[in-house]
C-alpha cells in the first residue's frame, strides 16, 4: 500500500459510519418529540436530546479520528525508513485534528444540526397550531 493509499483509506476508517448515524438518529428524536402535546415538555425534551445527542457526536468523531490516526501511526511504524521527509512531516503535524477535531467537527456540526433542526420543528408547529 502507498503513502496516498494508506491516508485516504485512514480518512474513511470502521468509525467513520458512526458520526453520521448519530447526527440522523439525533435528528429523527426531534421530529419524534414533535408529537408531544405539551409545549413545555417538548422543549424540554428538544433541549435535552439536542445535548445528549451532541455529546455522542464529540465521542463519535473522537473514534472516527482516533482511528484515523492509529491507522496512519501503524503504516508509518511499518514504512519509516521509506518515507520522504514530506510524508513523515504530514504523519505527525496535525495533532490539533485529534483534540479539536471532535469538538468542532462532532459537537459543533451536531449543535448546528440540531439547533437547525429544532428551529425549523418550531416553525412547523407553531404555523400547524395557528
Amino acid at each position: 500500500m502507498t503513502f496516498k493509499q494508506m491516508w485516504a483509506s485512514s480518512s474513511w476508517n470502521d468509525y467513520t459510519w458512526v458520526l453520521p448515524a448519530v447526527l440522523i438518529a439525533g435528528m429523527a428524536i426531534l421530529v419524534l418529540f414533535n408529537s408531544i402535546q405539551r409545549a413545555f415538555l417538548r422543549r424540554i425534551m428538544k433541549i435535552i436530546c439536542a445535548l445528549v445527542f451532541m455529546v455522542v457526536a464529540v465521542q463519535a468523531s473522537f473514534m472516527g479520528i482516533n482511528e484515523k490516526w492509529r491507522i496512519r501511526h501503524e503504516w508509518w511504524r511499518q514504512h519509516n525508513d521509506s518515507l520522504t521527509e514530506r510524508e513523515r512531516s504530514a504523519l505527525v503535524a496535525d495533532g490539533a485534528n485529534l483534540t479539536l477535531g471532535p469538538l468542532i467537527l462532532g459537537g459543533g456540526r451536531a449543535l448546528l444540526l440540531f439547533s437547525i433542526t429544532a428551529l425549523v420543528l418550531h416553525f412547523v408547529v407553531k404555523r400547524k397550531t395557528h
